[in-house]
């Protein structure tokens, strides 16, 4: 019963090992090397460029809204664990900065409730979350 209890203690210490919450509402994702910031209110897509690209979170600045597959890449498909971050219980959709190839008033959003994936117009208001590469700093 020991080692039972001892493996299920490093196996949810691995799992969570891989992000580290910061003193700046930030978290960092040591595998994939990104820092995240906290979401902000749901912004229509052009808007939530902007506000990434104009954030200081952390007294950083090369913030910018993240691409579809980063945005995937905060969800841990192998345990039960599926959204890494803080979910937000009334507005679970964020942008991406991915546009739909084809039809350029699209794009690409996530549902962290569910991990979904799908495309809407522009004009739609959905939450924010900015993202920035570690493998800039020196």
């Amino acid at each position: 019963m020991k080692r039972l209890i001892i493996v299920t203690f490093l196996i949810h210490t691995f799992v969570y090992a891989r992000l580290e919450y910061t003193n700046y509402s930030t978290t960092i994702d040591h595998t994939t090397k990104l820092e995240w910031a906290n979401s902000s209110q749901p912004k229509v897509w052009k808007n939530a460029i902007e506000y990434c690209n104009n954030s200081n979170a952390g007294a950083k600045q090369d913030w910018r809204l993240p691409d579809i597959n980063e945005l995937n890449s905060l969800f841990d498909y192998k345990n039960e664990y599926k959204y890494k971050l803080h979910q937000p219980s009334n507005h679970p959709y964020f942008w991406s900065s991915t546009t739909y190839v084809g039809v350029k008033h699209r794009a690409f959003f996530i549902n962290v409730s569910d991990s979904t994936i799908s495309k809407i117009d522009k004009a739609n208001t959905l939450r924010v979350i900015c993202v920035r590469s570690l493998e800039i700093e020196n």
